[in-house]
């Protein structure tokens, strides 16, 4: 029994549960930051979800998942934007007011843009390359309804519509 903890037994349990659950979310944030430190952003993420299940409430473990989402997320990026879409939503959705968060999401969304661009000049520059002028055109209004100002999408628009009209 807890000497400092006064009333019935229950209140005295689960007062020590709430002990024994704030220690080990303690050490699972340790483990979990010094994996991530390590290079091990996965695994010290895993831990570090644990941590801020088994204590919520903790300032400390909510700030080290959220530094380490956004710091994985940002790594990610280049290669992954995907999963760094992924981290960079699970931080705000932990942290909303947090800058770093909606700035690491925007990051990616830019990302998520570049690659469908790039996806739509590569779809039409191959129907281009087929012959195939009208479908390569539509192709690339469609890029443009979802990215209206990619200077690239505007570029190739004006390319194949010149060479439709003299065709």
């Amino acid at each position: 029994d807890e000497p400092f903890v006064r009333g019935s037994p229950a209140v005295r349990g689960a007062v020590r549960q709430g002990l024994v659950r704030e220690r080990q979310a303690t050490e699972l944030a340790r483990e979990g930051r010094d994996l991530c430190l390590a290079g091990l952003a996965e695994p010290g993420l895993v831990r570090l979800r644990e941590a801020f299940r088994r204590n919520p409430k903790s300032a400390a473990v909510r700030v080290a998942l959220l530094e380490h989402l956004i710091e994985h997320s940002r790594e990610l990026l280049a290669g992954d934007w995907r999963t760094a879409e992924v981290l960079a939503r699970e931080a705000v959705a932990l942290t909303p007011a947090s800058a770093a968060a909606r700035n690491a999401l925007e990051l990616a969304a830019d990302r998520a843009a570049e690659e469908k661009a790039r996806r739509a000049i590569a779809e039409a520059r191959t129907l281009q390359s087929q012959g195939n002028l009208g479908a390569a055109l539509e192709r690339v209004e469609a890029g443009l309804l979802e990215h209206p100002i990619d200077p690239r999408l505007m570029q190739l628009r004006e390319t194949l519509s010149e060479a439709l009209s003299k065709a």
